[in-house]
C-alpha cells in the first residue's frame, strides 16, 4: 500500500448528537472555534492509502484525548453536590477518580489523557 494523503480532524462531541467533524491545519486547541452546543473535541489523522488492486482504503488513528468544557470534580465531590444522580454510582464502578461536569449537565469519565480547555468564542 502507498499513502495518498495523510491529514488531522478534529472531532466535536455533542450531548444529543452524532459527533461531527471537519478538516483542521493544526492539532492546536486554541484555534479550535467549537460549535457553541458541543460539550467538547478531540483530533484524529485520517491516511487514504491504495492498496495493491488499486483501491482506496481510509484509516482513522492517532486519536487525542478529549478536549472537555467543563470542570473536573472528584468523584466524591461530584457525590456531595449532586447526590441524587445515579450515573455517579455507576461510574464509581469504573473505579476512575474524576469525572467532568458539562454544561448541559451530564457527566463523563475522566481519563488521563483528557484536558479541560476554555471556548475560543
Amino acid at each position: 500500500m502507498r499513502i495518498v494523503k495523510s491529514r488531522i480532524y478534529v472531532e466535536f462531541i455533542y450531548l444529543h448528537k452524532k459527533p461531527g467533524e471537519e478538516e483542521v491545519e493544526t492539532r492546536d486547541a486554541r484555534k479550535i472555534n467549537a460549535p457553541n452546543e458541543s460539550i467538547g473535541f478531540r483530533f484524529f489523522d485520517r491516511t487514504e492509502y491504495i492498496d495493491d488492486e488499486g483501491k482506496t482504503v481510509i484509516l482513522s488513528k492517532n486519536c487525542s484525548g478529549i478536549s472537555f468544557f467543563g470542570e473536573v470534580l472528584t468523584l466524591k465531590d461530584a457525590r456531595k453536590r449532586f447526590p441524587e444522580d445515579t450515573r455517579l454510582k455507576y461510574m464509581m464502578l469504573d473505579e476512575r477518580d474524576s469525572v467532568v461536569f458539562t454544561k448541559p449537565f451530564d457527566f463523563y469519565l475522566f481519563r488521563e489523557s483528557d484536558s479541560i480547555v476554555s471556548r475560543n468564542d
